[in-house]
């Protein structure tokens, strides 16, 4: 089997993987539904949290939450417009209720030059948790934060109350991928919350991997440029030409609904694709880092915020049953 083929400048790039501890305060319901409402609760925790900052706050709101567009017209062309420099991701659970007392693992990573602003995100976090998860229930406190090295294990980063994070453990995208981008000849998407693909304004209910592809390309691009000064694909016709070379083995998608829309607008339900995509093809080994990256970064809408979250599966002996993405328990 051919090796992957990972750019050399990946290395210099860094990512953090931080994981909170949460204790709920009084009972939620637990769903999917969840996955929706962070961002404006997020953004809500912060804009009391930087308000009363002034320019500075504003600075840090628009940093973590808002981030501005490139005044380089070639980049305008290029690259979409920035998205927040982190990923929110709440442990994949049941639907089910879970009770005060009971604890919940939310995983957020945080990339390139946002790392020094940590300790910013985990004041809205705790912020987060006095408003509660959903219309005012699941109250939470932040009992412990740890970190994951580029091994895979997890180290405490704080344990105190309130708890900051102020030396997180750095991981080189270049160094986990070299540890962990599978030597296969066929891999398999595994797509665990819920992938809201739009086209033309209308969602992908039954995408093919030709249709997933430049999600997962535009998102690895746009994040590495906005948030690590970085631009690891030189020549964007030569990927698309190693893309075009994979074919689908299999493809069993399901659409999953998460969310029902209310007010004067129309009225309906909003959701994504779940399930699994097998793919195979000489060009895997030139474009599988872009999709192993995008495993971490999430594709589609809401992605910042724990939507199109991904795994790679592959069957390579060598390699074990899939990437490092699944339950943590702490």
């Amino acid at each position: 089997m051919t090796m992957p083929t990972i750019p050399a400048t990946l290395k210099e790039i860094d990512f953090c993987r931080i994981f909170y501890r949460l204790q709920l305060q009084d009972d939620v319901q637990f769903d999917l539904g969840l996955i929706p409402n962070l961002r404006s609760l997020l953004r809500a925790a912060a804009k009391q949290v930087f308000g009363p900052l002034g320019a500075d706050g504003l600075r840090r709101y628009q940093r973590l939450f808002d981030p501005q567009t490139s005044h380089d017209p070639v980049a305008l062309k290029k690259y979409q417009k920035p998205s927040p420099p982190f990923v929110f991701r709440l442990q994949p659970s049941p639907r089910r209720s879970l009770q005060a007392g009971e604890e919940i693992i939310a995983e957020v990573l945080f990339w390139g030059n946002v790392i020094p602003f940590i300790d910013d995100f985990h004041a809205c976090l705790q912020r987060v948790g006095q408003f509660g998860l959903a219309s005012g229930s699941g109250k939470f406190e932040i009992t412990a934060i740890f970190g994951s090295g580029e091994d895979g294990q997890l180290g405490s980063l704080a344990a105190n109350k309130p708890p900051q994070v102020s030396t997180p453990i750095l991981i080189s995208l270049g160094n986990w991928l070299d540890l962990y981008l599978p030597v296969s000849s066929s891999l398999t998407l595994e797509f665990i919350t819920p992938a809201r693909l739009m086209v033309s304004g209308q969602p992908l209910r039954r995408p093919d991997f030709q249709d997933i592809f430049p999600f997962a390309l535009r998102r690895v691009t746009s994040m590495l440029h906005a948030h690590a000064e970085h631009e690891p694909v030189q020549d964007v016709k030569e990927i698309f030409q190693a893309a075009g070379e994979v074919v689908v083995r299999s493809r069993k998608f399901k659409w999953r609904d998460w969310k029902k829309l209310s007010g004067p607008g129309p009225v309906g339900t909003v959701g994504g694709i779940v399930g699994t995509l097998t793919v195979q093809g000489n060009g895997l080994h030139e474009i599988s880092w872009i999709l192993a990256t995008a495993s971490l970064l999430g594709i589609g809408k809401g992605a910042a915020y724990g939507a199109g979250r991904f795994r790679l599966l592959t069957t390579s002996p060598a390699w074990g049953d899939d990437l490092p993405d699944g339950e943590i328990r702490l």
